[in-house]
């Protein structure tokens, strides 16, 4: 199996942090989300992963060069933001054309079984397979059984579209060169009838939720990926074990602190995430929010 991760974004909704550090390397439970991807990939059977970046490409190409992750990881640099569509377009002949794509965008928190996922693209027959489910307030692609049938409506049957999928080569290759969107290659195969079969991730993963689906291209939605993960482990505090953290700390819900962090006394910390090496000073009560190097982010 053969993967492509989505890194190349601007993350403007994370500013200004994300002008510091890219989007797909804010730490997730203290770990870059893009080497959570990687690891997921590579369980999941993965042989070869390209990543695409633009947007402070040498740290995406440095960390990747950093990571053992146990498979051949390729970044390639766009000259141009090219999205979603133009990214995997641009990278066509760095894959074996005899096998399909995993195409998963780099700021996806999730738990989906991935090879799930590709074993209904094969079953299905279509040129691509989205992973789909309930999710307010992007439910815009409309499905009928288990197919796709149109994007950018507001009917009662649609869903959305978690940034996971399964494309065929083929349907790679149709993607005009440049900059574009994945949305006007699904379009393009159900116009052709050549299909686009839906996998929901909320109903068909034969497994009851909760599932983990967050999208972190937000403040709000960097908090609620961790929130999800650490409901898991009935919430709490999950620190580093080099964190210099006070005895009377007061954690709650629940905080993340990386590594090397400083706090002084008196501190409360409520659905809050520290980043590496940051100081927290005596007396500090922080809700909802991101503390790192680079200045906080607040939900």
């Amino acid at each position: 199996m053969q993967a492509m991760v989505l890194a190349a974004g601007l993350g403007t909704r994370l500013g200004p942090v994300s002008s510091h550090i890219p989007k797909p390397l804010f730490p997730v439970l203290n770990v870059p989300n893009l080497l959570r991807v990687l690891v997921r990939l590579r369980d999941a059977g993965c042989q070869k992963v390209i990543v695409n970046a633009y947007h402070l490409a040498p740290l995406i190409q440095n960390a990747v060069a950093a990571w053992a992750c146990g498979m051949p990881v390729t970044v390639l640099v766009e000259r141009e933001l090219l999205g979603t569509g133009g990214g995997i377009r641009n990278a066509l002949s760095c894959f074996d054309p005899n096998e399909p794509i995993l195409l998963v965008n780099g700021d996806v928190v999730t738990d989906m079984d991935l090879g799930e996922l590709v074993r209904r693209h094969f079953a299905s027959g279509a040129d691509a397979t989205m992973a789909l489910h309930q999710r307010a307030p992007w439910n815009r692609v409309s499905v009928k059984g288990d197919c796709v049938t149109g994007f950018g409506t507001d009917l009662p049957n649609a869903v959305a579209y978690t940034g996971v999928a399964v494309l065929e080569t083929g349907l790679v290759a149709s993607i005009p060169p440049g900059p574009g969107s994945i949305i006007d290659a699904f379009t393009w195969a159900i116009q052709k009838g050549r299909g686009v079969a839906c996998y929901r991730i909320d109903q068909d993963c034969g497994r009851r939720p909760p599932y983990i689906w967050e999208d972190m291209g937000s403040p709000a939605g960097y908090l609620a990926a961790h929130e999800a993960l650490l409901s898991r482990a009935g919430n709490g505090l999950y620190a580093e074990p080099s964190a210099d953290i006070p005895p009377d700390l007061v954690c709650r819900d629940w905080a993340v602190v990386g590594a090397g962090v400083s706090i002084g006394p008196g501190v409360t910390l409520e659905k809050t995430v520290v980043w590496d090496r940051c100081s927290i000073p005596a007396g500090t009560h922080l809700t909802r929010t991101v503390v790192t190097p680079y200045g906080p982010l607040s939900a």
